[in-house]
C-alpha cells in the first residue's frame, strides 16, 4: 500500500506543479522559468496580479476548506494528533487551487508545505476508503507526506 500512496502523492505533486505553471502562464504569460520580463510590465500590473490572486484565494480557504489555510505541514501534524489522520478530501483540492493561485500570481508562498498537505490528504482519503485502523491511518498520512 505504501507504493500506491507514493505514486498517488507523486502524481499529486506533479499535478500541483502543472497547476502553478498554468496560473503563471495565464497571469503573466510566463513560458519559461525566467522572470526578467516582469521588469517590463507596468508597475500597476506587478501590483494588481498578486492582489487579484489574493482575492481569489481568500474565499476558497475561508468558505470551502478552512483546513487549507496555512503552510501545510502544521495542519497535517494537527490532523494526525487530534483527528487520527482523518483529513477531508476537499482539503487537497482547495490546497492545490489556493496555493497554485498564490504562487502563480506572485504571492509569497512556497510549494513544499502544500505538496506535503496534498500527499497527506490523498493518503488519508485512501485510508478512509479502505477503512483502515487509526494506527494505520496515521502511517498512511505519514507516507503521503513523505511521498509529496
Amino acid at each position: 500500500m505504501g507504493v500506491v500512496i507514493g505514486v498517488i502523492g507523486g502524481y499529486g505533486a506533479v499535478g500541483f506543479r502543472i497547476a502553478i505553471h498554468a496560473i503563471e502562464l495565464s497571469a503573466f504569460g510566463i513560458v519559461e522559468p525566467s522572470y526578467e520580463f516582469l521588469l517590463e510590465l507596468p508597475w500597476y500590473w506587478r501590483l494588481a496580479i498578486p492582489v487579484i490572486g489574493g482575492l481569489i484565494v481568500g474565499p476558497i480557504v475561508t468558505f470551502f476548506a478552512p483546513e487549507a489555510k496555512g503552510h501545510g505541514v502544521p495542519e497535517v501534524m494537527a490532523a494526525v494528533a487530534v483527528k487520527g489522520g482523518i483529513i477531508r478530501g476537499r482539503v487537497a483540492a482547495a490546497k492545490v487551487v489556493a496555493s497554485a493561485v498564490t504562487i502563480g500570481t506572485g504571492g509569497s508562498a512556497g510549494s513544499e508545505g502544500p505538496i506535503v498537505q496534498i500527499g497527506s490528504t490523498m493518503a488519508s482519503i485512501l485510508g478512509q476508503l479502505f477503512k483502515v485502523s487509526a494506527r494505520k491511518m496515521k502511517t498512511f498520512v505519514g507516507c503521503g507526506a513523505a511521498a509529496g
